[in-house]
């Protein structure tokens, strides 16, 4: 969904909160879509969420609403604080990557399998990426069950084609 998102710039620094409304604009848009038929994209493109998220304008506004001091460099544990203070989804979850496999809150990890072990279900997940040892990310992953399919979403403002990354792979 990047080529749609409003870019955030590489110095920017921002991404945790980027990740954040993203992911929780993209939960409340999928929500939203009570039937999976062959309209799935075309439903979420038209949602009036959807042009809530790709607006530069209302970008500025839920930053503006997301950042409450100078700090911008977020660990998992603040982005989850922040997402309670803010009132965003309960079922968004900060998780890091490490040595090949997914390194959740071990307080997250019972609010998950519960969610996961559900028919169908709709779960956001803030991926932490580091490369090089001094560059980071948080990049947004949206998976949406809904009984045998699944869909997952990037939801990622950093302008950048998605071409796989064994980080998700380990992820789902």
């Amino acid at each position: 969904w990047n080529k749609y998102l409003p870019e955030q710039e590489l110095i920017e620094g921002t991404c945790s909160f980027h990740s954040m409304r993203n992911t929780d604009y993209m939960m409340k848009i999928l929500t939203s879509i009570k039937l999976y038929n062959n309209s799935y994209t075309n439903l979420i493109k038209k949602n009036s969420l959807f042009q809530k998220m790709k607006s530069h304008k209302q970008l500025k506004l839920d930053l503006g609403h997301l950042i409450d001091d100078n700090n911008i460099q977020l660990n998992g544990f603040q982005i989850k604080q922040i997402m309670k203070k803010k009132g965003l989804s309960k079922n968004i979850f900060p998780v890091y990557y490490s040595k090949c496999k997914s390194e959740f809150y071990s307080n997250d990890l019972d609010a998950i399998q519960t969610i996961i072990k559900k028919e169908s279900y709709i779960i956001g997940f803030i991926l932490f990426k580091k490369r090089f040892n001094i560059i980071t990310h948080w990049c947004p992953i949206i998976i949406d069950k809904r009984n045998d399919i699944v869909n997952i979403h990037i939801a990622d403002s950093y302008n950048m084609t998605w071409w796989g990354d064994p980080r998700i792979n380990a992820l789902v």
